[in-house]
């Protein structure tokens, strides 16, 4: 799959081009993003830093509106109210910056990192009924992949060789009692669920082209 990445100015919703925050708001985020990157520590776990994406998401915006916790297997999810028992938004993966290898980029999307949110949302989607849920992000706090949940639906939760085949694999886990999924068995069976995806140029417009590098402390508090 070829990845096309529009600038941001291209691919962001209108609609959020129309919003204009107000000083504060604009202060309070750059306040968070500095405390962000100050506690940012490369040798520490992946825990650690989902610890700290959980604390900035909730200072930045979500609280006390939105619940942020993981569930299940998933590293995080931010949920549509401000309980645990609300619908889930978003999905989201943490990684390492030093964690390269399951880490996506723009020119290698099928990663693990890719691989878990798609695994992921069709457990919310196909096995929890969900249509609800408006974006997944894969994030090492240095560089953040925002997908519309809409691709996602598109390209996964509608097809139906593909869900068949995520059924049969949840129930083969269920089945085994396995205690941790693979997400090596998804990758190839998604592959061979839908082998046209794998050599097309798609544009990324929804896709990786929310990708953004995050600025450096010095630039921040300019």
């Amino acid at each position: 799959m070829e990845l096309t990445a529009p600038k941001p100015g291209k691919s962001l919703n209108k609609a959020f081009l129309r919003v204009k925050p107000n000083r504060a708001q604009i202060e309070g985020f750059k306040a968070n993003l500095v405390a962000l990157l100050d506690r940012t520590n490369d040798t520490e776990s992946e825990e650690f830093r989902k610890n700290l994406v959980i604390d900035f998401l909730k200072k930045t915006y979500y609280d006390p509106n939105h619940f942020i916790n993981t569930k299940g297997r998933n590293d995080l999810v931010i949920h549509n109210g401000s309980t645990a028992s609300t619908s889930v938004g978003v999905i989201l993966e943490a990684k390492k910056p030093t964690n390269k290898a399951e880490m996506m980029t723009t020119q290698k999307l099928n990663a693990k990192a890719f691989q878990e949110l798609v695994l992921y949302y069709l457990r919310e989607r196909v096995t929890h009924k969900n249509l609800t849920i408006k974006h997944l992000i894969a994030t090492n706090i240095n560089e953040w992949f925002i997908f519309d949940a809409t691709v996602f639906d598109r390209l996964f939760a509608q097809n139906k060789n593909l869900v068949q085949r995520f059924n049969d694999f949840e129930g083969d886990v269920w089945q085994i009692q396995r205690p941790v999924f693979s997400t090596s068995t998804l990758r190839s069976r998604l592959l061979t669920a839908f082998p046209e995806q794998s050599n097309s140029r798609t544009s990324t417009s929804g896709i990786t082209n929310n990708r953004c590098a995050m600025p450096t402390r010095k630039t921040i508090i300019r």
